[in-house]
């Protein structure tokens, strides 16, 4: 329901613009945001070399149109891990065009998430961002 109520705001918002100012284009980014509300999935944390590894890819990015070569950042938060495009952003999608990857190996993980290798999180995916927590 919460994605709903988001997306029928944000439709909202689209006509309210298209009525005042006819003549204003929408970004195919924001047309594709109000068409496509986040995704949502859940990952068991692995472990590779000894380290905490979370690994997404394939139709999961995809469909939220993270493809390979798109840069973003990482942000640590307490409880809260969050990639955040960004076309200067220091990490970039691995993979290939049909299968995208991103493979975030480190104890970091563990520590933020409040987490061990094993245990599931949920993933929250939009155009702009995933965030991930236990």
């Amino acid at each position: 329901m919460k994605n709903r109520q988001m997306t029928e705001s944000t439709e909202s918002l689209l006509k309210t613009i298209q009525a005042h100012q006819p003549q204003a284009t929408i970004s195919p980014l924001f047309q594709k945001a109000v068409e496509m509300p986040p995704k949502t999935a859940q990952r068991k944390l692995g472990a590779n070399r000894g380290k905490t590894r979370l690994w997404l890819e394939g139709k999961l990015l995809s469909d939220s149109n993270w493809n390979r070569g798109d840069a973003f950042d990482v942000i640590w938060l307490d409880g809260v891990l969050r990639y955040i495009k960004n076309p200067n952003g220091s990490r970039k999608v691995a993979g290939t065009e049909a299968r995208p990857i991103i493979d975030t190996n480190t104890d970091k993980l563990a520590t933020t998430l409040h987490a061990t290798t094993g245990d599931k999180v949920s993933i929250t995916i939009t155009s702009n961002s995933i965030t991930i927590q236990k």
